[in-house]
């Protein structure tokens, strides 16, 4: 049982912070894709900044964002099935 607990904490070590970095990684992207956009001249009628908090709040809700997620729910969803057909 204490091999299992500590597969357990790798599993969730390693899902946040593979989360974290996909995270990161995905806002930069954004961020560098919504800077090009400005330059651009996507967003006249706004400041810089303004154009940057909305297009930013924009992703966090996207799809993509949310799909994220599974990163952190997928490891522990096939170790659980694992274990539960196994018994």
């Amino acid at each position: 049982m204490v091999g299992f607990g500590r597969l357990l904490v790798l599993l969730a070590v390693m899902a946040i912070s593979g989360y974290w970095v996909l995270r990161l990684s995905l806002a930069s992207r954004k961020r560098e894709a919504l800077e090009a956009a400005w330059n651009e001249g996507a967003g006249d009628a706004l400041d810089f900044d303004a154009y940057l908090k909305s297009g930013m709040a924009a992703w966090e809700n996207s799809l993509p964002q949310r799909m994220l997620r599974l990163v952190m729910l997928l490891p522990f969803a096939i170790v659980g099935s694992l274990v539960y057909f196994a018994n």
